[in-house]
């Protein structure tokens, strides 16, 4: 939970004008942390307007390139799980 030292966010890529080649192999290149070499199996892909509906704000790094982190959960476990869940409904997934 927030304590006010840490911050809940997620880490995601935005891929708009990405061919589906290109969207592979941002994934590939960040499944489960640098230094693997597992290909990634599936994607799950949402449109930004889905993400500021819920109340998070897409918060772009591009560290690495086309990088973002969703800011803005709540600090009740309830919430912040409605909220995914409300992701995850409007979420198109891709399996390879």
């Amino acid at each position: 939970m927030p304590d006010g030292t840490k911050v809940w966010m997620t880490s995601v890529f935005r891929i708009l004008g990405l061919t589906m080649d290109g969207v592979w192999a941002i994934a590939d290149e960040n499944e489960m942390g640098s230094g693997s070499d597992r290909p990634a199996f599936g994607i799950g892909t949402v449109f930004a307007r889905e993400v500021s509906g819920v109340g998070l704000k897409i918060h772009p790094d591009d560290d690495p390139p086309r990088h973002a982190l969703l800011l803005g959960w709540d600090s009740d476990k309830d919430v912040r799980k409605r909220v995914a869940q409300d992701l995850a409904e409007a979420a198109t997934a891709i399996l390879r």
